[in-house]
């Protein structure tokens, strides 16, 4: 019988086969939020079960979900709009909660989430089981600790009213200046009047009106996403605070400013033409409008950084020619840190003549003193140049410290060594190959013998099983009739 499928059987199975190919390629994609939206609603509807178990990791998945799953959750708080429990139902619910966790006082600090458990073990109707799920939701928003998750709040704050506010200040004050851009934000939310009351509480509380206080304890991160708000929602008291930071040497916190001055458009050209002058030193064209003169204003100031980057980079060369390598070193760090896109081939060259000069005592046997600090330096300008025509120099190099480092701990691993070497530019790499090379070339008994006798040892076993099977004869062929003989025919 022939082991090839019948055309028309091979052409069936090959159609299904690429089909399910083709539906797997696109489930991942297409079904990821639908998984968590489908998830999130069987484990709210897990919450008024009766099974503890199954309410309990319900509980735990609700409170725990990751920024992933930002879409879905906003879909869910979105759709759980449509059907919410009145006003006193809403407060029973929270004031459960609250008093599950033993706190008697509305405005305790106490996680009312973790009252959850304990309230539905007793009661599951209707009221609180959706009141416990935003809840839960909201405690997933807050562990995410993102500027995404934080904007989405409100929409929690905004489903039963007033029910969610001392719920909506204990976010605050567990957040702090976390929450101050979505505060921000939410204060220009025409649609969403709890979202406001909750904004104007949070303003008062991280004194978000005076935004000059305010951005001196921020990290940059949190910067960051203050200056795009206040650009976004057209703060108009803000726009000098913003302006100051439109050269910031830390570059996200640069680009928010400079992308925050520009959402204000008309409004902010008189702030812009102030700074043009103080940090340039020239009035703007006054015919410019706001567009070309903040286009000037951010070329001049970049041009101005790049000069003090080319000054810094002379700097850290005459350094390292004298010698002074902690000072170079550290001239090229600072000048690098206030200015990283300005880094270029130049910078990188001269990371790697500091490794070079970390390991000018020509100890190539043993891991020099300083040896760790080379590979940081040479690693640095991979990542500045990766495609250096010296770059392949550079990674040998790394690789040849990375070796002898296991070399110092007496391992051998001479593959390193001879992979360094065949970088002929990097001459201490070839020069250490040349000296562990005989010892490569030692018999090394151990791994080969084990690997060839196992091996020797394995097949011997696989013929000893397939003996009876090659003794086997074959079956017998049905035996002709005596009447009949080759040649003949029947009568």
């Amino acid at each position: 019988m022939s082991k090839t499928l019948h055309p028309p059987l091979r052409f069936a199975v090959s159609s299904m086969l690429l089909s399910c190919l083709l539906w797997c390629a696109g489930l991942p994609r297409a079904s990821a939020q639908t998984g968590f939206e489908e998830s999130i609603a069987a484990q709210a509807e897990a919450l008024r079960g009766d099974d503890a178990e199954a309410r309990n990791t319900a509980i735990t998945y609700l409170r725990t979900l990751p920024r992933e799953a930002l879409p879905a959750i906003e879909a869910r708080l979105f759709s759980a709009r449509r059907v919410r429990p009145t006003l006193d139902e809403a407060n029973t619910a929270l004031t459960a909660f609250r008093r599950a966790t033993g706190s008697r006082r509305a405005d305790d600090l106490a996680d009312i989430a973790d009252g959850v458990s304990t309230v539905l073990s007793t009661t599951r109707d209707r009221a609180t089981v959706k009141m416990a799920e935003p809840l839960l939701l909201l405690r997933s928003l807050e562990a995410m600790q993102a500027h995404e998750a934080s904007m989405m709040m409100p929409q929690v704050f905004r489903l039963d009213g007033e029910a969610w506010r001392m719920e909506s200040r204990r976010v605050t004050i567990r957040l702090g200046d976390d929450v101050a851009a979505a505060a921000i934000r939410a204060r220009s939310d025409s649609d969403n009047s709890e979202g406001r009351a909750w904004a104007r509480w949070t303003t008062e509380r991280l004194g978000l009106d005076a935004p000059g206080t305010l951005v001196q304890r921020l990290s940059p991160a949190q910067m960051s996403e203050v200056l795009r708000a206040f650009g976004d929602t057209h703060t108009l008291a803000a726009i000098p605070v913003v302006a100051s930071f439109v050269d910031a040497d830390h570059r996200r916190v640069r680009e928010s400013a400079r992308d925050a001055l520009r959402a204000y458009h008309q409004n902010g050209i008189w702030v812009a033409r102030e700074t043009f002058r103080i940090r340039l030193g020239e009035d703007a064209d006054a015919q410019w409008g706001w567009e070309r003169t903040l286009n000037a204003l951010y070329q001049g100031l970049d041009a101005e950084r790049a000069e003090h980057v080319r000054a810094a980079l002379g700097d850290a060369l005459a350094a390292t020619e004298r010698g002074e390598l902690e000072e170079a070193e550290r001239l090229l760090h600072a000048a690098l840190v206030r200015s990283p896109e300005l880094a270029d081939e130049e910078a990188a060259r001269l990371y790697a003549r500091l490794g070079d000069g970390h390991l000018a005592d020509g100890e190539t046997t043993r891991r020099a003193p300083d040896a760790t600090q080379s590979r940081l330096l040479f690693q640095r300008a991979i990542m500045l140049a990766p495609s250096s025509s010296d770059a392949a120099r550079w990674r040998a190099e790394v690789l040849h410290l990375d070796a002898l480092a296991d070399l110092s701990r007496g391992i051998l691993d001479a593959d390193s060594f001879e992979s360094a070497a065949a970088e002929t530019s990097c001459t201490r790499c070839v020069e250490t190959y040349a000296r562990i090379a005989p010892q490569r070339a030692l018999p090394e008994p151990s791994h080969r013998a084990w690997a060839l006798g196992a091996a020797a040892i394995l097949f011997a076993l696989l013929g000893l099983l397939m003996l009876p099977l090659w003794g086997r004869s074959a079956p017998p062929k049905a035996p002709m009739s005596p009447e009949l003989q080759p040649g003949d025919t029947l009568a």
